[in-house]
């Protein structure tokens, strides 16, 4: 309905209630004006986690179903609430807001197994939960949990996850709204914001919905890997306010009932799947680069962690590689030495 179908009343409601907003608070533009002199007074972008994410900033956490985002996220709780480092990274310690959308009956054999691998009791004004909250679809969700966190002098908050804390959101038509709620809260806290969230259908290595949910944001963490491999990648993709890029291997480790995440190495990380690779070139009859993926039950997009292991192995004259360039199939150097 346009506004000249609109009844003359009811528009002359609606002028009157944005002129009366206005009275109450007429410099809404002018409170967001910084002269030359209060931009030095600004506190510094700092590390939260060094060179892992940074204090006073919006972030977004982006990984496969089964990779460990929860787990990972739950351990940067754990280490900034009780001031722990993580895996030899120094934190800044603050009080932490944790909120999922999901159970918590599972919460505590995570922390206990976090806690017994390091060593580390977390106590109850470290880390604290909140468990299915209203929407994050809703601004007042987003006004009461600033609030909250605030109260509890929470700096770091986690959102985990947007699909399970927004069941009813656009993620792509409400990208925008969502961003600028979670930079928001980051301004508000004094802290870090992170939202946890899925990657696009048919590419991993983005964001699953509106482009704003990676563009609007100040850092953006890739979590590379799936549920069949232990061994993931987590890298810095964006970086407002420093270098990006940076990587660190990662592997889930059953531990203490649960899930721990510990640190590895990019060559430890490569031997397992160089491993599988020969096994299944032992029993398969010259398959391709595709076929391999297929096997391994790694997707087109994450083929990278064949590729690169299998390229490494025709190097190595562990592996020989036939057919023509795009369409090659792999034997085992032995077979193709017999032929």
């Amino acid at each position: 309905m346009s506004d000249d179908e609109i009844p003359f009343e009811k528009r002359k409601e609606q002028i009157d209630e944005e002129d009366a907003a206005q009275v109450e608070d007429p410099n809404q533009f002018a409170a967001t004006l910084l002269r030359r002199s209060q931009l030095r007074e600004l506190p510094p972008v700092e590390p939260l986690i060094e060179d892992v994410l940074s204090l006073r900033t919006s972030a977004v956490l982006v990984g496969p179903t089964g990779a460990g985002k929860t787990f990972l996220a739950l351990s940067w709780a754990c280490a900034v609430g009780t001031g722990h480092n993580w895996l030899g990274h120094p934190v800044k310690r603050h009080p932490v807001l944790y909120v999922i959308g999901e159970g918590a009956h599972d919460l505590n054999d995570r922390v206990t197994a976090w806690e017994k691998a390091w060593h580390q009791p977390v106590d109850d004004a470290d880390v604290i939960f909140s468990i299915k909250p209203a929407s994050l679809a809703q601004h007042l969700t987003w006004t009461e949990m600033t609030a909250t966190a605030r109260d509890l002098g929470a700096r770091f908050v986690l959102l985990d996850t947007f699909s399970s804390l927004a069941p009813d959101a656009d993620e792509t038509k409400d990208a925008p709204r969502i961003t600028r709620w979670l930079s928001d809260l980051a301004v508000d806290i004094d802290g870090t914001a992170l939202l946890v969230h899925h990657p696009g259908w048919g590419d991993s290595e983005r964001t699953r919905g509106g482009y704003q949910l990676e563009a609007n944001v100040d850092e953006v963490l890739l979590l590379r890997g799936n549920a069949k491999d232990p061994q993931v990648n987590l890298e810095r993709k964006k970086v407002k306010h420093g270098p990006a890029g940076a990587q660190i291997w990662l592997r889930r480790n059953p531990s203490h009932g649960s899930i721990v995440i510990e640190q590895t190495t990019a060559a430890a990380a490569e031997l397992p799947m160089r491993e599988r690779i020969l096994a299944l070139l032992g029993v398969l009859d010259g398959p391709t680069g595709p076929q391999l993926c297929a096997e391994l039950g790694v997707s087109d997009a994450q083929r990278s962690i064949v590729y690169k292991p299998l390229r490494d192995l025709v190097k190595s004259d562990l592996v020989a590689a036939e057919g023509a360039r795009g369409r090659q199939r792999y034997y085992p150097a032995a077979a193709a030495d017999d032929e």
